[in-house]
Formats: structure tokens, sequence, C-alpha cells
């Protein structure tokens, strides 16, 4: 499964558009209107922005998310999790929608939940050694998505099947040590598998199989100190990349596997929080 197949646009190719939002800090659970900026929209903005295209940030430092509702500047906006945690996102449930999670890297521990609101994890469980980078997908094709972490001192990959404390089912290493690790459907064959992204040079490198191998794609796309996400931004069954500016707050995605230009914008939150795409579970 495409772990993102379905939170993106359902419609088809859509026109690239500027999407401009302003995150407003609202009490925890509640959706309210976030006042938007006085740049006009683009001729196409008005019907492009009419799709299933969700952003999210992440606030660590408090431990607060806001998620995009819809395709105006409505925010929902929650607690989950501790200070520091590191955001995760994923089906969990296969019900075709993305709700947040957090990964503990201190202690090497999940908390997994259905809901995107404040509320005890539906499941907590350690998985693999602490201070690693989680990463999430459907690695079976099960239609639900499960964790797995990547050590980036020797490039090595943990990936599980199971929500829950138990070895891991695949180990291997890709690419060099300390980058990025990324997931998604690059081929559309319903499985997700991995890449690396260096922020050194802005350069995906993105693997069909979750083995040692050559990489598949390898291109360049994003700024520097662009931050990787991964979406079926076009609805044709494949996940491609995108690269969010911390300092901005801009999304920039990319329909191709390929070297050019985003093919739509969209601003969303404030600097410096981590960017979360999905087709966000009911709150």
């Amino acid at each position: 499964m495409n772990r993102h197949k379905t939170l993106v646009l359902r419609n088809g190719e859509m026109a690239a558009f500027a999407l401009t939002i302003a995150v407003m800090l609202v009490a925890p659970g509640c959706t309210q209107t976030a006042p938007t900026t006085n740049s006009a929209p683009s001729p196409t903005s008005t019907a492009a922005a009419k799709s299933a295209v969700r952003a999210g940030v992440f606030d660590s430092a408090t431990g607060t998310f806001f998620l995009q509702t819809g395709d105006g500047p409505e925010a929902n906006s929650f607690t989950y999790g501790g200070v520091n945690s590191v955001a995760i996102v994923g089906d969990w449930n296969g019900d075709g929608f993305e709700s947040i999670s957090i990964y503990d890297p201190a202690n090497g521990a999940f908390f997994l939940t259905d809901l995107n609101v404040s509320a005890p994890a539906k499941d907590t469980f350690t998985y693999g050694e602490t201070n690693r980078k989680p990463i999430t997908g459907d690695w079976d094709g099960d239609g639900k998505d499960s964790v797995g972490i990547y050590d980036p001192k020797s490039a090595t990959f943990f990936l599980t099947n199971r929500n829950a404390s138990a070895p891991a089912v695949e180990t291997f290493v890709f690419g060099a040590p300390d980058m990025v690790p990324v997931a998604g459907d690059w081929n559309g064959d319903g499985k997700d598998s991995i890449g690396i992204y260096d922020p050194s040079t802005r350069t995906f490198f993105l693997s069909d199989l979750n083995v040692s191998s050559p990489a598949a794609h390898t291109f360049s796309f994003g700024s520097a100190g662009s931050v990787p996400i991964v979406g079926d931004w076009d609805g044709d069954g494949r996940d491609s990349v995108g690269a969010y500016d911390p300092a901005k707050g801009v999304f920039l995605l990319r329909n191709a596997l390929s070297d050019g230009p985003p093919d739509r914008e969209i601003q969303f939150g404030a600097p410096g929080m981590t960017p979360l795409v999905g087709r966000w579970a009911a709150h």
C-alpha cells in the first residue's frame, strides 16, 4: 500500500497552485480560522486548491500539532506526546486516513494513535536501539503502515510488519551514513520502499526494493536546509517527493522523480516547525 495514495488529489492531475496559510495558535483540539496573508492568489489557485492535499506541522518545543482541515486556512490544533518528541505519520488501522504519532528517541519508544486529538496512545512499544531515526510505511502491502528505524551511523534500516516490540523482518544497508531516511511507493506496486536524502547535496536516492542495492531513482530537489517530504501529489498511484523550507514554512511539491521545479507550493505553519503530510483522520 502506498500510505499517501489516498491522502492527496483524487481527481487526476491539477494545475499548480499557491495556497497561503498562516497558522493561528488555538486551544488544543479546536478548529479555528487562521489569518491569511495579503498576497493575491494565482489565477488557478481557487480551482486547484480544492484537493485532498493536507499539510501539517509539529512544534516539538510544545508538543503541539497543527493540521490543515480543508483547502482554506482552518487548522486543527492539539497536543500529543512530550516535548522534543519526533513526529511521525501513518495509517495504522488501514482505514485510508493518516493519524499523527510520536517517537521517543531517548527510549526507542513509539506511541501510536488512530485519532488526531489529545488522547492516550493506542499502542505503545519499544523497537530497536535508542536514538535512531523513525520511518513508517506499508512494507508488506497489507494496507496498514508499520514502523521502522534507521541507524545513521551504519546506514542500516530495520523494518517491521508489526507495530510491537519484535525482531526486524528486514535489515539492510542502503546508501551512505548520516542521511535522512524517507519511504514511499515509488513504482506503484502497492508496497512502500525506502530511500535517503542527502542534505548537503539536496539529492534523493530512492530504492524500489527494501534490500541493499543501487538506487533506482537519483535526482536533486529542494534548496539548502530543506526537509524532505513524501506523497502522491497528483493521484497517479505513485509517491513522489517534496521539500519543506523551514525558514519560510513553505511546502514545495514535485510530481516526477527527477530534477526540476516544484509543481505546486503550500505555505502553512511557522518557521522552524516539523512538516507533516496526510489525509487526516477525523478528530
